[in-house]
């Protein structure tokens, strides 16, 4: 069965915005799994039920945090560990590690989709937001 991989910076986006799309997904046959912070003990009433497999990584959404570079590891270990035709990246923070990890799954084949949501590219937003996040799509 093809896999694809969603990832986000914490499990409750996955929960909140992504059943539609892993629902069509499962009617077209693909196994779909989930890396993301495991927050939902936080979020009453949120379940990921409908997701095949979930994998904690430990993403922190501040870019200068160090415990990013255990997430980077992790989701790399994540990527290479399993057969994914597809990686959704959802979150900024989370969306950059990712892309980095997998640049050689890349290489083989896999498809890596960022879908950028908008609210760090607002009017007004910071020239760093748009360094970190615009121009690191244009070339990941």
């Amino acid at each position: 069965m093809k896999k694809i991989l969603l990832v986000a910076s914490v499990a409750s986006h996955i929960a909140q915005f992504h059943r539609p799309l892993v629902d069509m997904l499962h009617q077209y046959g693909f196994e779909i799994h989930a890396a993301a912070h495991n927050n939902m003990e936080l979020k009453p009433g949120l379940k990921l039920d409908f997701i095949d497999k979930f994998i904690e990584v430990p993403f922190v959404r501040s870019v200068k945090d160090p415990k990013n570079v255990a997430a980077y590891k992790t989701i790399k270990r994540v990527i290479y560990s399993d057969d994914y035709v597809a990686i959704h990246c959802n979150t900024p923070i989370a969306s950059v590690l990712t892309r980095l990890a997998a640049r050689d799954a890349r290489k083989h084949g896999a498809k890596v989709i960022y879908t950028a949501h908008g609210f760090q590219f607002f009017n007004g937003s910071s020239k760093k937001d748009w360094m970190i996040y615009y121009l690191s799509h244009q070339g990941l």
